[in-house]
């Protein structure tokens, strides 16, 4: 007998407030509550044993061709509301070969602040839900993985997946998994080879996706009980539903760090100028609406964050944002103080650009770093500069160490590309059958050196004035 499963319904009382450009996702002041109602639990134990012959269950295989249009049926069946909106390949917009990317347009003009799609809080998959109602017996799970301070609600949705996909066609997500992207290029699909093909800090980043994986795969093996064996072992599914709710899943925004998914709203592509944006009513329903006017046939996307960070962004959903406004300037060696932070020191602000700009952050950091080498009370006086916003006191330092500044960006950059040179020669050596990876990684070095040539002719010719 097939195990039987209900949709749940979620009244989740969110206020809809606008997204901002550097993520749609991070919907909610931290100031709101979610108000969390129960609802129905799974009877998990009903799925303990062998997958079943009469159930259909989807094929991971990494190169099969999607089929959306199923899930675009189901999602209407659910009372999803699309009328603006329609999908069609990412290649009809871009230059690719991967055939399984599909990108959102408008069918129509739509003014800012048009609804261009309505999912119902019935089909949300939600973290705080899962585990509160809707999967077995997870505090083994939780010890564990707090212990490797590993996020628990990207967990929560990761049991949840793997239990809908150990149900077959008897899941009423069955339409919407399937049509889901099998291959990807992420972190967690990368082999060691290719972290060895990657600047430091882009690898840093994908090992940390894959480290996590194996974590929450070592948590279901070890400490969760009620899942079938068979789903538990299945190496190639396991992955493939990890990266599903690493890549598909969204930050609430309300500052718990739980995360959902909405059926048709992960088909939305970034972009870190978004032209849409995502928010929820009073009942819990997923609404998204255009930030500015639209042309009919222009691409509908939403910003997944990382805007100052592409090789965080890269590592974490598997492609290279082309059109990213600039990247942190990969250098790692300076250790961080309340002081350093406080004038500038992090991902977002310590900025190169690919006009060859380089954000005031590493001038004001560089040289409280210099002062600090020489003369300590000065070092002081211009970190009180910096942080009172007195521009002749600290326009006054950045110029006398101004060649000495750019020395040391002219040294770091001259590091970093003959370092990316190696890398790219090793890439150019590497089977891409037995790392089918690599193109990926190359496009993503050969985006950041871009960006580095730009800032290095410039830096070049301010040091020319010196000789």
């Amino acid at each position: 007998m097939k195990p039987s499963m209900l949709l749940i319904h979620r009244c989740t009382l969110i206020t809809s407030v606008t997204a901002t450009a550097a993520s749609a996702f991070q919907l909610l002041p931290s100031s709101i509550r979610i108000n969390r109602p129960t609802s129905i639990h799974h009877d998990t134990t009903a799925i303990l044993s062998n997958s079943d012959d009469s159930i259909n269950y989807i094929d991971t295989s990494e190169y099969l061709q999607r089929d959306i249009n199923p899930m675009i049926s189901w999602c209407e069946m659910y009372g999803v509301d699309h009328t603006s909106i329609d999908f069609c390949p990412t290649s009809s917009f871009k230059q690719l070969s991967n055939s399984q990317d599909y990108t959102c347009y408008a069918v129509t003009d739509l003014p800012a602040g048009s609804p261009v799609l309505t999912v119902p809080s019935s089909i949300l998959l939600d973290s705080y839900h899962i585990k509160q109602n809707e999967v077995g017996e997870l505090s083994r799970s939780e010890e564990f993985l707090t212990k490797l301070r590993e996020p628990l609600p990207l967990f929560y949705l990761y049991v949840k997946l793997l239990y809908e996909y150990s149900l077959g066609d008897t899941s009423p997500y069955y339409d919407w998994l399937n049509s889901l992207p099998r291959s990807y290029d992420t972190g967690t699909s990368m082999t060691p080879t290719c972290y060895d093909c990657l600047p430091p800090l882009a690898a840093t980043y994908a090992k940390t996706e894959r480290v996590r994986y194996i974590n929450y795969q070592s948590a279901v093996k070890n400490t969760v009980d009620w899942l079938p064996e068979w789903i538990v072992e299945d190496v190639l599914v396991c992955k493939w539903i990890f990266n599903v709710v690493s890549t598909r899943s969204w930050d609430v925004g309300d500052g718990s760090g739980e995360r959902v998914i909405v059926p048709m709203g992960d088909m939305f592509n970034h972009h870190y100028d978004p032209e849409v944006a995502i928010s929820y009513d009073e009942q819990g329903n997923c609404i998204a609406y255009t930030t500015r006017d639209v042309s009919a046939g222009s691409e509908l996307r939403i910003s997944y964050g990382f805007v100052t960070n592409p090789s965080a962004l890269f590592a974490k959903y598997g492609f290279v944002d082309t059109y990213a406004p600039c990247t942190f300037w990969k250098y790692m060696d300076i250790i961080p103080s309340t002081e350093l932070t406080a004038i500038g020191l992090s991902y977002s602000r310590m900025l190169f650009y690919p006009t060859g700009d380089i954000s005031p952050e590493i001038f004001e950091v560089l040289t409280y770093l210099i002062l600090g080498e020489k003369h300590r009370q000065e070092q002081k006086v211009f970190y009180e500069a910096c942080l009172n916003g007195d521009e002749g006191t600290k326009g006054g330092y950045l110029n006398q160490y101004y060649y000495e500044i750019y020395g040391r960006i002219k040294k770091h950059v001259d590091k970093f590309l003959k370092d990316l040179g190696e890398l790219k020669a090793k890439v150019v050596r590497v089977d891409e059958e037995m790392h089918p990876r690599i193109r990926m990684i190359e496009e993503h070095n050969n985006f950041v050196e871009e960006i580095f040539l730009a800032v290095k002719e410039n830096v070049d010719a301010v040091m020319s004035q010196v000789a």
